[in-house]
């Protein structure tokens, strides 16, 4: 499968650079990590498809390393709509299609999320996902996706889910920072 991490693995960059296949939908998908032990409870993860209208989807997934709370914006192409490890997703259809390199680009030189920062214990891919969908759905230039599907997700976020149906409220949902190009810079490449 073609991955690239961007700004820190540069290894297949133009392939997300210079895409010109095309989405339609994008599904968030939350994942259970794993039941608790002696629980119906899981931990969840949250990434995003994008639903290319020939087939397949490339993924796009802010994550971290154990012990490290420096993210990681991974771009994939994987072969499927629906993750085996899926417990709920919500798909929110664009009004028109979009290039996966023009969200790319949007991504990597305008929005810059991928400068991210986890909170504490690893967590913050809710909030880091629907950062995404709010400035998607506010860059009305080059998007069109409707302006409640932030909300929503918001909402569908407050929740954990597993897969024997059990929720409970994940209140508050965990922050983590959008830092500046200088302070992400120095976490990933200044020694102390």
């Amino acid at each position: 499968s073609i991955s690239h991490i961007v700004a820190l693995e540069e290894q297949n960059r133009e392939y997300f650079d210079n895409n010109s296949s095309t989405f339609s939908k994008i599904r968030v998908t939350i994942h259970t990590t794993g039941a608790w032990p002696n629980s119906l409870h899981s931990n969840n993860h949250v990434t995003t498809l994008l639903l290319l209208d020939r087939g397949g989807a490339v993924q796009v997934n802010m994550r971290t390393d154990d012990g490290d709370r420096r993210g990681q914006l991974q771009w994939k192409l994987v072969n499927y709509h629906h993750s085996s490890s899926e417990v709920k997703c919500i798909d929110c259809d664009l009004y028109a299609p979009v290039k996966v390199k023009t969200l790319y680009r949007a991504i990597r030189h305008d929005w810059k999320p991928h400068q991210y920062l986890f909170s504490s214990g690893g967590t913050g891919c809710r909030y880091w996902t629907y950062v995404l969908l709010d400035m998607t759905a506010n860059d009305t230039r080059r998007f069109s996706l409707r302006p409640g599907v932030p909300a929503h997700a918001w909402r569908v976020f407050g929740r954990c889910y597993s897969r024997t149906g059990a929720e409970r409220p994940c209140n508050p949902i965990r922050q983590g920072q959008f830092q500046s190009y200088e302070d992400w810079w120095n976490d990933w490449f200044t020694l102390e």
